[in-house]
């Protein structure tokens, strides 16, 4: 998502029932389950020698009209950003103000559909309530010839996934101060209950000034109501940025996205991700099962402070990370005004007072595994990793697997490079 404020990741094409080596999956969820219970105790399947990342790659979709040149109101469309499964961003003027923007664009056979509307309604909506400069703005929305769109804030600068593919080395105090404007970001969506579900680099926009922007909320869920159209065994994200829960397919608040920037707290310090593997199942099960290297084994002259905020955001429990994105900024904030972060050295088994806890949805009809440890609801995972493995996506719906979720490429306009896409 290197587009100054909005590009989404190009999603799988439609999933289909004994492609990619996968035995046909008959009948309702109860078949489902009876057919992949088996694998709860087994070890994750190695699809092929592709990375994660590659099975995340987006395809390559096919085109639509390129609307440059047409003025939809205040609006006037300069030329293509960016375009993908759901749409199209491109830069553009608004006209009365006489400043740059950019607009993202549903198609109109997606536009057709009630289920793409609502979601592409909801990112503008939720992104509209932001008023931080952490994240990108959205200036206005409607209608124009069967197309919806929005406009956006247009940032000249640079994505940081594409930083670091590039060789850039965050020093400690970089990533610090990095990592504290993401928190930031977060406080802003948490005071209007937005959880993004896509914290990553490449939704991070660093402007030439070093300001971090978050941006690409085409997964918002808002936790104070039902919109975000998610169901319990929906996967939805980026595998090496996945929280347990994600994996699992449970409910997300904002603890998943606390995960996720502590992921790329991991990445920017120790220049490594905290899990990898042959392919995505192999990512997600680690993300669930396995405790993550101290970065200081990677590097030991990694701060302590630093390592102690990194492991609290990677807990598995939720109720063991920081509470809420404000607890992370305090602590950020303590170190770097030379203190003692105080929530990342609490006991991990104890929630402070008054925090309040969304719980998950469990369906496992089990009371405790061979270790003793509660329940994961396991079938919904390995239901939806073959699910997600058979298409190559990154978005699994079990009532939606025919359609394609919004997505864009990531495409940024910068200085010396108009568009690059992620």
């Amino acid at each position: 998502m290197n587009d100054p404020d909005h590009p989404l990741s190009p999603s799988p094409s439609p999933i289909q029932p004994g492609q990619a080596g996968l035995p046909t999956l008959p009948g309702d969820n109860r078949t489902v389950v009876t057919n992949l219970q088996g694998l709860v105790d087994q070890p994750p399947p190695r699809l092929s020698d592709h990375s994660a990342a590659t099975l995340m790659q987006p395809r390559p979709l096919p085109g639509s009209e390129d609307l440059t040149g047409q003025v939809w109101g205040d609006f006037a469309l300069e030329g293509l950003l960016g375009r993908g499964g759901m749409g199209a961003v491109y830069r553009a003027r608004q006209v009365s103000l006489d400043r740059p923007v950019a607009v993202k664009v549903l198609p109109p056979h997606l536009g057709a559909n009630e289920n793409f509307r609502t979601r592409f309604a909801l990112e503008a909506k939720a992104v509209a309530q932001l008023n931080s400069p952490h994240v990108i703005q959205v200036y206005a929305a409607g209608q124009h010839d069967g197309h919806h769109y929005f406009a956006m804030e247009f940032v000249e600068g640079t994505d940081l996934q594409r930083k670091i593919r590039d060789g850039f080395k965050a020093t400690y105090r970089q990533a610090l101060d990095l990592v504290t404007q993401g928190a930031r970001g977060l406080v802003a969506a948490g005071e209007h209950g937005i959880v993004h579900r896509d914290i990553k680099p490449a939704n991070m926009m660093i402007t030439a000034k070093g300001v971090l922007k978050l941006m690409d909320f085409g997964l918002v869920k808002l936790v104070s109501s039902n919109e975000g159209m998610t169901m319990a065994g929906t996967i939805m994200g980026t595998v090496n940025y996945f929280s347990p829960e994600q994996g699992r397919g449970e409910s997300c608040d904002q603890r998943t996205d606390i995960y996720a920037l502590g992921v790329v707290f991991y990445e920017l310090l120790t220049g490594k991700l905290p899990f990898t593997g042959a392919d995505a199942t192999s990512v997600i099960y680690q993300h669930i099962h396995t405790a993550p290297r101290k970065p200081k084994e990677i590097d030991p002259q990694i701060p302590e402070d630093y390592q102690a905020v990194v492991l609290k955001c990677l807990q598995k429990e939720p109720r063991e990370r920081y509470a809420t994105a404000d607890d992370l900024l305090a602590d950020l904030d303590n170190i770097a005004e030379g203190r003692k972060p105080q929530t990342a050295y609490t006991d991990p088994k104890s929630l402070r007072a008054g925090a309040t806890i969304i719980k998950s949805p469990q369906f496992s009809a089990e009371k405790v595994d061979e270790k003793g440890d509660k329940a994961r609801s396991r079938w919904p995972l390995y239901a939806a990793i073959v699910l997600v493995l058979a298409g190559g996506g990154m978005l699994v719906r079990r009532h939606f697997k025919q359609q394609q979720r919004e997505v864009l490429p990531r495409t940024v306009a910068t200085p010396d490079d108009e568009s690059v896409r992620g």
